[in-house]
């Protein structure tokens, strides 16, 4: 067997955006990096280091350019780099990792993945050269598979769940899905393999995959392409263990994240992780979907600590929510939103934070549906976030382009910018623009949100280093001043 010496890398996010697209959930001031873990990344590692495999992860995030990885790899030469790209902000630097690896060392295999460079599938070996191989779901297994077949010099294209450049550069294409890992089977996080641990917030995987998923998957989202309409949940017991290593390293001094595309989907195991957390003393955030059965849990959660919840009703418009398959029954929908945003008006130091997203075929009725719904609930509406569509690959949006702009007048932008990281911001109708939506997400934001409030559910995004009441005045200016449309 070869020795095989593993890098994976995590690319840069730092790229200008158009001033008209700074609102909702792509909003980020000038000059600022939301900070955190790449925590697909860090899985991987921990998987395959438990698996006697060397592995090391570089932290590109906040590079302006490629010295960093170059003064690596001039004291390194790893046998696989492993780049992830879960975001369209770092599709292009992603892209120039692969040429500067290859620049270097052309026979390092060079493996991509990640929730956003997956979905583009044949697409990425367009877009570059020196990209080898494409991992299309979750990357624990199939990188072992990879590593191991390296390291027994057996052949790894058309390996299942992969694209694979061959050297006559024909693609060997194999979507088919590997096995799932059970959540609860994955090792302990190794915090110690990812550099600079302690400038994040740390993190507690909850469950992968959507509550909505399969027939109700919501048709924005990249999850039913990650995840195949399946929802992975931690249990307990294996919850526990992971906080209990997460608390052994970063203690309780920052606020944590429980990662879940929908917390608590499984009340029972939800009021049980809920009270683990009480006894760490922390405070906490995560993200459920309006329709769970949070009633069970939510006075629970925000006395053991939980201080942020974000959640996404996304319209208050009927037609919007069946067309973005959000929901079956918009009517009983709506009334468990409302029961969410009106039960958590009432808890002290606990913020809601919800989510609008404006779709394909809005009209000026849709708009006045949602914006009415909010102006009903203003008195209880704590924090919101809105946003005009974005279009994703792997989504069913992105399918449904063409039926959308026949039917609605639905077109996306794509000018060299938005190509260049394969993400297009949306027309949303012959009447509905997207920089005048995203003027009125803007104003909604400005509306429905009380700066500090809104402040602190943003902050600790941006790390833990540096001078905090620093970064909460740029981002407090950069959302609440006037802005240059």
């Amino acid at each position: 067997m070869n020795n095989i010496e593993v890098l994976l890398v995590n690319p840069s996010t730092v790229t200008h955006v158009p001033d008209y697209a700074r609102t909702g959930n792509i909003f980020n001031p000038e000059h600022k990096v939301q900070k955190s873990f790449n925590p697909g990344l860090l899985s991987i590692a921990s998987f395959l280091a438990s698996h006697g495999i060397e592995v090391k992860i570089l932290d590109l995030l906040e590079e302006q350019d490629t010295a960093k990885l170059e003064e690596h790899l001039g004291a390194n030469m790893p046998t696989v780099v492993g780049i992830s790209c879960f975001s369209g902000w770092s599709y292009p630097n992603a892209l120039k990792v692969a040429e500067v690896v290859k620049r270097y060392y052309p026979k390092t295999l060079v493996v991509a993945g990640g929730a956003h460079i997956a979905p583009l599938e044949e697409r990425v070996f367009a877009d570059t050269r020196n990209i080898d191989m494409l991992v299309l779901h979750e990357g624990e297994s199939t990188t072992l598979e990879i590593v191991r077949r390296i390291e027994h010099l057996q052949p790894i294209e058309g390996m299942p769940g992969t694209i694979s450049r061959g050297k006559d550069s024909s693609l060997a294409v194999n979507r088919q899905r590997v096995a799932r890992i059970n959540i609860n089977d994955l090792p302990l996080t190794r915090w110690d393999i990812y550099p600079g641990a302690d400038r994040f917030i740390p993190y507690v995987e909850e469950s992968r995959g959507c509550y909505g998923s399969g027939n109700s998957a919501c048709t924005f989202c990249m999850s039913q392409y990650q995840y195949n309409g399946k929802i992975n949940l931690r249990t307990p017991e294996t919850f526990q263990r992971e906080l209990d290593n997460a608390f052994n390293h970063f203690g309780n001094r920052n606020m944590y994240a429980i990662l879940a595309s929908t917390f608590g989907a499984n009340p029972r195991y939800a009021v049980e992780m809920i009270r683990a957390m009480g006894q760490k003393q922390v405070q906490w955030t995560t993200e459920i979907r309006v329709d769970v059965p949070w009633e069970s849990y939510l006075e629970l959660a925000a006395q053991n600590g939980l201080s942020v919840l974000n959640a996404s009703p996304e319209s208050a418009s009927p037609d919007i929510l069946l067309r973005m398959n959000k929901t079956r029954n918009p009517e009983r929908y709506l009334k468990k939103s409302t029961d969410l945003i009106t039960m958590s008006a009432g808890i002290d130091d606990f913020i809601l934070k919800l989510n609008f997203l404006f779709y394909a075929g809005e009209t000026s009725e849709t708009l006045k549906e949602t914006l009415g719904y909010m102006m009903g609930l203003a008195e209880h509406i704590k924090s919101v976030s809105c946003a005009p569509l974005m279009v994703y690959p792997g989504t069913a949006t992105e399918r449904n382009l063409g039926a959308y702009n026949q039917r609605f007048g639905t077109s996306t932008i794509q000018d060299p910018f938005w190509s260049s990281m394969r993400i297009y911001p949306c027309h949303l109708s012959s009447s509905l623009g997207f920089s005048e939506v995203s003027a009125f997400c803007s104003v909604l934001d400005k509306m429905f949100n009380a700066p500090q409030t809104w402040g602190r559910t943003m902050s600790y995004k941006y790390g833990t280093e540096g001078n905090q009441e620093q970064t909460q005045q740029t981002l407090l200016a950069a959302k609440f001043g006037r802005r240059q449309v």
